[in-house]
């Protein structure tokens, strides 16, 4: 059965809208949950990644232990949420492939954005109210909007306003006052004049600017020598100081030492002089113990003994002399 074009086209911006709103939230969470994960799956800018890509990068870090959004996420919200991301392929398939739906259908797929929306909304605020993430860099994809395009980054709050009204709001102001919100016309004309009173004082201070700041290098360098030379001479200081102190320890050691040399020689002599002492005493105490006994003191008989070896060597002289006498006599009438 043919469907109007009216009908396929409604459906189909709807679906394209849920796809980049959904993009959008995923690459929110993904940022502040795994980076790395998209980078692996070849998304080196983050933001190029698809929602399929996405999903699978979430899918993942739903059941790593230490990741940060299973911190977050019990284990039942971990595979409710699962669900959800792999449900949200359909989304994204019927938009990349043009596909035409149902009444039924369509419904189907929007109660699902919606739901995953509240899940997403929900992860982003916990992990980072629990990590103290401020806000994300997002670049604003103007190209669901007439007019010429504003290459810069815009910051999204975390903690503050839902992602998705921030990113509506900076998608209306970038594509001209007509599709802004009327609550913050105003507002945004005044920031706008601000940011170009701001634009024009910086550029009329800029000479200025630059000759105090040749003034601040230049202050900055003397001052950074002077500090350098204050340095090497503590260190200088220190290193003859630890040198010093190194050499007195070896002194006062060696001090040590000699003392307790002298110390050890003077007890050890005074040892000997003690046994000698004693030697004397009991020699003593020796000979008085002798003549008790014998009647006589301690060596007479070894003084008689000798006199009476001398008396007889006096008394058989003569003898043993003229036999000597008369023996060389007699050898020389011989010859």
């Amino acid at each position: 059965m043919q469907q109007q074009p009216d009908v396929y086209l409604e459906s189909h911006k709807q679906v394209l809208k849920w796809t980049k709103e959904l993009e959008f939230l995923g690459y929110i969470l993904s940022e502040i949950v795994d980076p790395d994960g998209l980078e692996e799956r070849g998304y080196y800018c983050h933001q190029a990644a698809d929602l399929p890509a996405i999903v699978d990068t979430l899918e993942c870090a739903c059941f790593q232990p230490n990741s940060r959004l299973r911190c977050v996420l019990d284990e039942r919200t971990s595979r409710h949420f699962r669900n959800l991301l792999l449900r949200s392929k359909q989304i994204r398939n019927v938009m990349a492939h043009h596909l035409s739906l149902t009444h039924e259908k369509l419904l189907a797929l929007g109660n699902t954005k919606e739901e995953l929306e509240r899940e997403f909304q929900f992860a982003i605020s916990q992990v980072a109210s629990r990590y103290n993430i401020q806000q994300v860099t997002w670049y604003p994809d103007d190209t669901e909007f007439s007019g010429s395009s504003h290459r810069h980054t815009e910051a999204i709050a975390l903690g503050s306003e839902p992602p998705l009204y921030q990113r509506q709001r900076i998608l209306a102001f970038e594509a001209g006052p007509s599709n802004m919100p009327k609550k913050n016309k105003k507002k945004k004309q005044k920031k706008q004049e601000e940011k170009e009173r701001t634009m024009m004082e910086q550029e009329e201070k800029k000479p200025k600017k630059k000759k105090r700041n040749k003034k601040a290098t230049e202050e900055s360098r003397a001052a950074h020598l002077i500090a350098l030379e204050a340095s090497l001479r503590r260190k200088l200081g220190k290193i003859q100081k630890e040198k010093a102190q190194i050499m007195e320890a070896k002194a006062r050691k060696l001090q040590t030492l000699e003392q307790t040399y002298r110390q050890r020689w003077q007890e050890r002599m005074e040892e000997i002089n003690r046994i000698l002492l004693l030697t004397k005493h009991e020699e003593r105490d020796l000979k008085v113990q002798y003549g008790k006994i014998f009647g006589e003191p301690f060596g007479a008989n070894v003084s008689t003994d000798a006199l009476f070896i001398l008396l007889l060597l006096a008394l058989s002289s003569p003898l043993w002399l003229s036999g000597l006498i008369v023996r060389k006599f007699g050898v020389q009438i011989v010859r």
